[in-house]
C-alpha cells in the first residue's frame, strides 16, 4: 500500500532510439519535482534485474534498493529515495 506521503514511478521507459541522451534523468528529475509538488516525500519503484541500464539510473539518481512494496510477478529489485 502507498502512504500518502509516498509516490510511485511506473513504467519509466524511452524508446532505444533515444536512450543515452540523458533523456531518462531528466525524466526522473521531472517526475521527483512532480512527486514533491503533490506532496510526496519518499518516492518508490520497481524494476526487472534484465533492465540493467535503468537500475544503473536509479542508483546513481539516489535510489536505494529497499524491501518489495508490492506482488508485482515481474519486479526483482524494489529501489526507494527520500525527496527533499
Amino acid at each position: 500500500m502507498i502512504a500518502p506521503d509516498r509516490g510511485e514511478i511506473k513504467h519509466l521507459w524511452l524508446d532505444p532510439s533515444t536512450r543515452g541522451r540523458g533523456w531518462g534523468r531528466t525524466l526522473l528529475i521531472e517526475l521527483e519535482a512532480r512527486a514533491v509538488g503533490l506532496g510526496a516525500r519518499v518516492i518508490v519503484l520497481d524494476t526487472n534485474a534484465t533492465l540493467e541500464a535503468a537500475q544503473a539510473l536509479y542508483r546513481t539518481s539516489g535510489y536505494d534498493e529497499i524491501e518489495p512494496y508490492n506482488e508485482n510477478p515481474n519486479a526483482t529489485h524494489w529501489f526507494g529515495k527520500a525527496l527533499e
